[in-house]
């Protein structure tokens, strides 16, 4: 089991034995009932516990995107804000209303990896690897960022300034001016 799948298994774990601790001894689940009442109740319980709805919509008015997500930039900070995997992340979204199933199915077929290298995340072992030079501990909240892409689009601050002023490599800047492009799903509520 995946590290991603183990922290959503303890809480939905955690759904049933309290609501089987009081009558039955044994509780078997099978795939057949994976849309019952039961089982929908145990995905919202361990989705509410580990990205909590009001925490998503904070999160969202925050970066100024919403009241519906339907680019990969905020699923990605949202997912890394509570540590989670950017699947299980899209999940929780959809289980909220957050998402549209239109935009579901455009989300999914992203590349969140390569947007979360671009939006300046440090990328970690266990979401697989990139290729090319990867970001070591460089974050910028996502306000930030855009304001720096938006100043740069003005013409109010050059790539070289923003490489020495916020010492950045080449190969970061770049990626940092390229924020919120149509090509990687960007964009969002202003």
């Amino acid at each position: 089991m995946t590290r991603g799948r183990r922290r959503f298994t303890a809480p939905y774990e955690l759904a049933h034995a309290l609501r089987h601790c009081g009558y039955d001894s044994i509780v078997v689940s099978s795939s057949r009932h994976a849309h019952s009442p039961v089982e929908r109740f145990d995905d919202a319980f361990a989705g509410e516990f580990l990205m909590p709805e009001e925490g998503i919509r904070r999160t969202l008015e925050s970066l100024s995107f919403g009241p519906k997500v339907d680019a990969v930039e905020p699923v990605i900070h949202l997912q890394r804000q509570f540590n989670l995997s950017y699947v299980t992340g899209l999940a929780r979204l959809n289980q909220t209303g957050f998402v549209s199933h239109t935009a579901l199915s455009k989300l999914r077929n992203a590349r969140p990896m390569a947007l979360a290298r671009q939006l300046v995340h440090q990328i970690v072992n266990s979401e697989g690897s990139l290729d090319g030079d990867q970001f070591h501990g460089i974050r910028f909240p996502l306000k930030f960022g855009r304001t720096i892409r938006e100043m740069h689009d003005r013409g109010d601050m050059g790539a070289g300034t923003i490489t020495h002023q916020l010492r950045l490599n080449d190969h970061e800047t770049d990626a940092l001016l390229q924020l919120g492009e149509p090509a990687n799903g960007g964009g969002g509520g202003a």
